[in-house]
Formats: structure tokens, C-alpha cells, sequence
């Protein structure tokens, strides 16, 4: 999933990430939806190919301790394009939005 959700925000086809990773955009499919698993290696060049660090596939994954890092879920969606929207602002509107989106996330007094 983390894949996918990177490429979409960089706005980057199934098809332009394979001819980066010297695939076929089917095994991209296939390593997208979990039904191949990604080698030390490819998952290397994904994370070049992604401009991502190689933690940022892991992030999100249980600690020893059973505990999940906060904050570092999934994304779904609607989350890969609200940051692609995002990234798209200018800087000021970005604090704007950045402001508006803490305040929502408060709990209420």
C-alpha cells in the first residue's frame, strides 16, 4: 500500500515506475496489491525511484513491543491526494491549511 500511495502522489503511473525499476507495470500490480513480495533489493530501488527513504516502508509497522509508531499509518486515498493538492500551494496557504487542519484535529474544550 505504501507503495501505491507514493507513486500516486508523485503523480506517477503503474507503467513509468516499472520502466524506472526495469519491470513490467503488471509486477508493479502485483507488488501494489501484496500478491508478490517486494526483494531486499527491489524494495531498495523502489525506495530511489520514490525519492523515500527505505524506512519509510516500514513506518507504521509494529514495534517489539507490539506498539505502532503514532501517526505513521497508511494512508488511504483521499490522503494521497490531499497531499498532492497540498504540495501544490504556495507557502503561505500552506500554513493557512496546516493551521486549519490542527485546529480540526483538537479535541473540543
Amino acid at each position: 500500500m505504501r507503495i501505491r500511495t507514493r507513486r500516486l502522489v508523485l503523480g506517477l503511473s503503474q507503467q513509468m515506475l516499472a520502466t524506472q525499476l526495469g519491470v513490467t507495470f503488471q509486477q508493479i500490480q502485483k507488488y501494489e496489491r501484496a500478491i508478490n513480495r517486494v526483494s531486499a533489493s527491489m524494495l531498495w530501488n523502489m525506495a530511489q525511484a520514490l525519492s523515500v527513504p527505505i524506512s519509510y516502508f516500514y513506518d507504521g509497522l509494529p514495534q517489539d513491543d507490539g506498539e505502532q509508531v503514532p501517526g505513521s499509518g497508511l494512508m488511504d486515498r483521499r490522503a494521497s491526494v490531499l497531499i498532492r493538492a497540498f504540495a501544490a500551494l504556495d507557502p503561505p496557504k500552506r500554513t493557512v491549511l496546516l493551521n486549519i487542519a490542527r485546529s480540526l484535529s483538537e479535541p473540543p474544550a
